[in-house]
Parts: C-alpha cells; sequence; structure tokens
C-alpha cells in the first residue's frame, strides 16, 4: 500500500510492506541507488528518503519522492481510448521517455550492479520535474543472478520461459 504523506515539510509516498523480505530487499537497492548520488543517472529512480518500522500499523515502511502519476495511469480502457492525462502527442516527449528510461536501464546495471527485474507501467512514474524514473525494486537481483526468472509474468520477455534455448 502506497499512501501520500507530508513529513517536516516535504510531501512524500510512503509504501507499507507486509513482510519484512520484501522491505529488505527494497530498502537494500533503494540505498544502493542512494550511494551513487553524484551520478546525474539517479534522477530515473524514484529516491528513498527515509525508512523504519510503523508500530501503529504494525508493519515496515519506507518514504520516497512523490510522483507525479505511474505510466500504468495512462493507458486505454475497455473500447481502447487512451486515458489519463500524460500526453506523448508529441516526437519531442516520445523522446523524453524513452530516453529517460534507456538512461535508468543503464544506470541500474552499470552503477548499482542490480537487475530490476520488474519493468511494467506501474514502476515506470512521471516525477513532478517530468523525467520519468523507475521504482520499486522488491525483485531485484544481483547481475550475477541473472539467469533467474523474477518479475510480473504478463510483462516479462517470452525468452524467459523457452528453456530449450542457451545463452
Amino acid at each position: 500500500m502506497i499512501v501520500a504523506i507530508t513529513v517536516g515539510a516535504t510531501e512524500v509516498a510512503r509504501k507499507y510492506f507486509k513482510t519484512g523480505q520484501q522491505y529488505d530487499n527494497e530498502v537494500k537497492w533503494n540505498k544502493a541507488v542512494g550511494e551513487k548520488e553524484s551520478d546525474v543517472r539517479t534522477n530515473f529512480v524514484i529516491k528513498m528518503f527515509s525508512c523504519g518500522h510503523d508500530d501503529a500499523k504494525s508493519s515496515w515502511y519506507f518514504d520516497m519522492e512523490l510522483a507525479e502519476k505511474a505510466l500504468f495511469d495512462v493507458g486505454m480502457d475497455k473500447r481502447g481510448n487512451p486515458t489519463g492525462c500524460l500526453e506523448l502527442s508529441t516526437t519531442a516527449k516520445v523522446e523524453t521517455l524513452f530516453t529517460d528510461l534507456l538512461d535508468g536501464l543503464d544506470f541500474l546495471p552499470s552503477s548499482v550492479g542490480m537487475l530490476h527485474n520488474d519493468i511494467k507501467p506501474e514502476n515506470v512514474l512521471l516525477k513532478k520535474d517530468g523525467t520519468y524514473a523507475y521504482c520499486d525494486f522488491g525483485f531485484a537481483t544481483p547481475i550475477k543472478n541473472a539467469k533467474k526468472k523474477f518479475g510480473t509474468v504478463a510483462f516479462a520477455a517470452p525468452e524467459l520461459f523457452d528453456d530449450s534455448k542457451t545463452s
């Protein structure tokens, strides 16, 4: 569950976790990203500000940068009509989306040593500054575990399920 709250004078998104294991993996990778703060490509990853345990909710949480919306929020209704207010009507806007996503994809393995493993529209957020950034590192793994299958099946590459091919 994610809720918008104010911490001090800053509005943040607070993400609650059902299990400590989910929390541990998410926080581990967010801290690894934070250690690379001098790399301009960290702009393409949603930043974590703080983390802890909410005794009143008996739940682990972390506070992260509040985004405008997820790419998932901009999709198609049941009739195939576009929904949401994210406008990708110009070549420049589409180029921004893909440039930001590719920069983020380059940053995570090359600087942090991590594979996201769950890239899908819900995990791509539009930030207030107009850039796109990745979030949700619950399925993230070190590069050395690249052959393991993780993530959301509906968004996984088909070759992950073809055991007859070897790389």
